[in-house]
């Protein structure tokens, strides 16, 4: 896979120039989009781009806009500066964490111009752009599913901005409903364009990655919206089942283990020793015993901002034959002098 860790590299060689000639040369030239979308490097660079956008979108906002309103969370033993009570109780002021869609917007401009361009952009193989155009739609699609979700109405924007004195910089929001009807229409896209069998790694979309977001999306709708869509959900499902490229894993705890896991369609890249986003989901190590330190509780360097609540808990084991209970909610009682102390902690984040 290719990996581009920067959207623009800049080289200057310096050959026999003085410090004061180079301070007194002029610009001669700045990016412009006729310089950009000149070749298939061009185009695969920009949906890095836009992938690199999506990590930032998504990689503490993902909770925010999920697992947090569920009631099912709450703060863990060290609330601190990244403490999420007013997520948690659905009591949301336009400072806290997740009120800011302007991140997913930044991601869907990104994507306006792949689909404005790349088509345009004579490749080799014509795979190659259809995999470049349908990825830029399953993005497009995610960000305006997650608007939708969560704010209702919204600006449905589908050309990019592109300078300061262009038409509609300022959108206004458009109903619910056409919200949905952008996301089923860019999901159809994705699905119909991206080639089977092409698959890059984990951190790009197959047809697979593009199906199984319609199952999300189809069934979202289909219960909380009502519409008639568990027939589309089930091919696409079936899709998936069928694929020779993925399989159900043995087991859920290993799903979570590491991105090679053959059940694993999609991930967010991050190599091991980049810095993370780390959500504190598991113990801090400061606080747990050396000689139960993950074994059998889970710990880590960092801070436990937050936990499951024990109502969560008791709701994931409710059902004795649910094989992801004991993964997801893992909990030990140490007794030491007479005193017990008790650990909870989501178990299935600590992989690689």
């Amino acid at each position: 896979m290719r990996k581009v860790r920067n959207s623009l590299f800049v080289i200057i060689l310096l050959s026999g120039a003085s410090c004061d000639d180079m301070l007194n040369v002029s610009p001669l030239s700045s990016i412009t989009v006729a310089s950009m979308w000149q070749s298939p490097e061009d185009a695969w660079g920009a949906l890095y781009g836009a992938y690199s956008q999506f990590r930032g979108a998504y990689g503490g906002n993902y909770h925010d806009w999920g697992d947090y309103r569920t009631g099912y969370y709450g703060n863990g033993v060290q609330p601190g500066r990244f403490y999420k009570a007013n997520l948690f109780d659905n009591n949301l002021v336009p400072d806290d964490d997740g009120t800011d869609w302007g991140s997913l917007y930044t991601l869907i401009n990104d994507c306006n111009l792949i689909l404005k361009y790349a088509p345009d952009i004579s490749f080799r193989e014509s795979k190659d752009k259809d995999f470049i155009i349908g990825n830029a739609y399953f993005l497009r699609a995610f960000a305006y599913y997650y608007i939708a979700r969560i704010w209702g109405d919204a600006p449905v924007v589908t050309q990019p901005h592109e300078s300061a004195t262009q038409e509609n910089l300022y959108p206004t929001r458009n109903p619910e409903a056409e919200v949905f009807e952008q996301v089923k229409n860019d999901i159809e896209q994705a699905v119909a364009l991206i080639p089977d069998n092409y698959i890059m790694g984990k951190g790009l979309a197959s047809r697979e990655t593009a199906n199984m977001l319609k199952v999300d999306a189809y069934l979202w709708l289909s219960k909380v919206k009502g519409e008639q869509l568990l027939d589309e959900a089930n091919a696409a499902v079936d899709y998936v089942l069928n694929s020779a490229n993925y399989s159900l894993s043995n087991s859920y705890a290993q799903v979570f283990e590491d991105d090679d896991n053959n059940e694993n369609l999609f991930s967010v890249i991050y190599e091991q020793t980049e810095g993370t986003r780390n959500e504190g989901f598991i113990q801090p190590a400061a606080n747990v015993p050396g000689e139960i330190q993950n074994n059998p509780v889970a710990v880590q360097s960092g801070t436990n901002w937050y936990n499951i609540t024990t109502d969560y808990r008791d709701f994931l084991r409710a059902d004795p034959a649910d094989a992801r209970a004991l993964t997801t909610a893992a909990e030990y009682t140490y007794v030491t002098g007479g005193e017990e102390k008790y650990y909870l902690w989501i178990d299935k984040y600590k992989g690689t």
